[in-house]
Formats: structure tokens, C-alpha cells, sequence
């Protein structure tokens, strides 16, 4: 896997990749990207990149709390519907820790809160009010 994900990062951001800096802590861009890879496509998000695909780590003592508030968000009622049942996994590259995950398509509309999302090239919309977009759903 870390050949893959080394691939991923030189490859850069797209319809089914998203970098997101997270050196200590979550932001809930991480949840509207999970969101929207699960309403298009799917895709990984790589936590500890830059959006130039430059590696620049996640600090290592929150490496293990980061990873049990992305689960516990994810499988949170109030926070995601449907629930999800993912989790972070990580290594190391270039001497820095990545937190990485592979979100699948889900047959469902997920949403994050009270919103949907989407994915369009390298960023996610939300399209909540937006009646067309949501019955584009490519599930």
C-alpha cells in the first residue's frame, strides 16, 4: 500500500483524491470530502499533505486521537446518515506520518449534518439545495 499511496500523492488531487494538511486535529472539510466521495465515486483522502502533494506529516502524538474521532464522527447519527464504518490507517513516508483512507460509493445519499455533498475535479460542493445535482447521483 505505501507504493500506492506514494503514487497517489504524485499524482496529485482529483475527482477521487483529496490532501488535507490535519497536523494535530480534524477539520470538517475531512467530512465534507468524506461526504462527497461517498455520493460520487469514492475516493482516498491523504491527511498530512499539502495540496501540492508536498508530504508534511501529521504530529505523531495525535496520530491515535485523530484516528478514534474520525470513526466515532463517522459512525455519529448526528452527525453522518447513513452512519459509516471507516477508519484511518497510517504510515509513514518521507519520515512523516499520513493518515490515509479509502472512502467507497455508497448506494445512499450521505449526508454530513444537515448537508450533501458533492465531488466535482478536485472539490467538494455542496449541493444541498440544489435539486438537480442531488438526482445526478451516479450510484
Amino acid at each position: 500500500m505505501l507504493e500506492k499511496l506514494k503514487q497517489l500523492i504524485r499524482d496529485g488531487e482529483g475527482l477521487t483524491v483529496e490532501f488535507k494538511r490535519c497536523k494535530r486535529d480534524l477539520a470538517d472539510n475531512v467530512y465534507e470530502t468524506v461526504s462527497a466521495f461517498s455520493n460520487r465515486y469514492g475516493g482516498y483522502i491523504l491527511l498530512g499533505d499539502e495540496d501540492n502533494g508536498e508530504v508534511s506529516g501529521v504530529d505523531p502524538e495525535a496520530v491515535q486521537k485523530m484516528k478514534k474521532v474520525f470513526s466515532s464522527s463517522l459512525s455519529n447519527p448526528q452527525r453522518f446518515a447513513p452512519t459509516l464504518y471507516l477508519a484511518l490507517k497510517d504510515k509513514v513516508i518521507n519520515d512523516k506520518n499520513v493518515l490515509w483512507c479509502y472512502v467507497p460509493p455508497n448506494s445512499q445519499v450521505v449526508m454530513f449534518g444537515s448537508r450533501i455533498f458533492d465531488r466535482a475535479e478536485d472539490g467538494d460542493m455542496d449541493i444541498t439545495r440544489n435539486s438537480e445535482l442531488r438526482r445526478q447521483k451516479p450510484i
